[in-house]
């Protein structure tokens, strides 16, 4: 028999799953001392590329969740791991600027500096006590699967390409129009 979900994030883990969107629970480990989901966006391919990360924030800080006992934040990170070479960071920090004015919510960053380099996404759902909005997640999930999948390739495209910005933009327009 199994044991009832106990805590928010395994309830939205089986409210997920019960609306056919992949999610696995990762457990606290000595690296990641916290629990969080894995949910690949890109789920037409068997390598995924945009896997969002959902955890809540004060699990990674206690003391900060003894502080702040009724308010909780569910993080979304997506990472997209990315060698960046100097010569293309400041159209990278252009092409990262423009699309985070087409997002409805959340932004992507530029880790150059970190071990491992990259671009991630950055999305912040404040709620009282841990209590998820679940239908709400899926919803959030509708619209990331779609801004992560066409704006994330982009980036990636920019990075490893021998694009210049303007041409990424020009298609990337001309994509956008035709996938909306």
């Amino acid at each position: 028999m199994k044991t009832p979900a106990t805590t928010s994030l395994e309830k939205l883990q089986l409210f997920l799953v019960s609306n056919g969107i992949e999610a696995k629970r990762e457990h606290p480990t000595q690296d990641i001392p916290f629990s969080q989901l894995l949910i690949p966006l890109d789920t037409s391919k068997e390598k995924y590329d945009f896997i969002l990360q959902l955890f809540f924030f004060e699990d990674m800080l206690p003391s900060v969740k003894e502080k702040f006992q009724q308010v909780a934040n569910l993080q979304g990170l997506i990472f997209l791991e990315l060698l960046l070479p100097e010569e293309r960071l400041f159209d990278l920090y252009r092409c990262v600027a423009a699309f985070n004015q087409l997002l409805p919510f959340g932004d992507f960053n530029v880790n150059e500096k970190g071990h491992p380099q990259g671009v991630f996404y950055r999305y912040t759902l404040p709620c009282l006590n841990q209590e998820i909005d679940e239908s709400l997640v899926v919803e959030l999930l509708h619209g990331l699967r779609f801004y992560i999948n066409f704006l994330g390739s982009q980036i990636q495209r920019l990075v490893k390409e021998s694009l210049t910005l303007k041409e990424l933009f020009n298609e990337s327009h001309a994509d956008f129009q035709r996938s909306i």
